[in-house]
């Protein structure tokens, strides 16, 4: 139920997760590869990896909150804990940061993420 990313020191996202994909609604096509600020990502979270860039230190629990639709295509707050972890070469320079995004709420009945992927993975198992 983790989002994860991994950012490039020069701020160009190398990989999202299928829980990011789910939860954004954005395709592969459009973020792997490109700066942050040549994506789709939402403000919040676009803002958050530049700070990250410039400040280039180890982040732990940070609140967050998403606005994204549903299934019906009502919006609703996602209320995210967000952590990062720095990569390094042996000389200590950064090479990659990795971001994790885990939902706040501790009720799966509550919870976006969860939720939304135990029906994909329901689907996936029924075919």
């Amino acid at each position: 139920d983790y989002g994860v990313m991994v950012l490039k020191r020069e701020g160009v996202i190398e990989f999202i997760n299928s829980q990011l994909y789910i939860l954004l609604k954005i395709d592969t096509k459009e973020i792997e590869g490109y700066r942050i600020e040549h994506t789709p990502l939402p403000s919040e979270i676009k803002d958050f990896l530049m700070e990250i860039l410039e400040t280039k230190e180890k982040m732990a629990k940070q609140e967050l909150t998403l606005h994204v639709k549903d299934k019906k295509g009502q919006e609703v707050d996602v209320e995210l804990l967000v952590d990062t972890a720095m990569v390094r070469t042996h000389d200590g320079t950064i090479v990659n940061i990795i971001i994790t995004f885990e939902e706040k709420s501790a009720h799966v009945d509550k919870s976006y993420l969860a939720r939304t992927m135990s029906k994909k993975e329901e689907q996936i198992s029924s075919h």
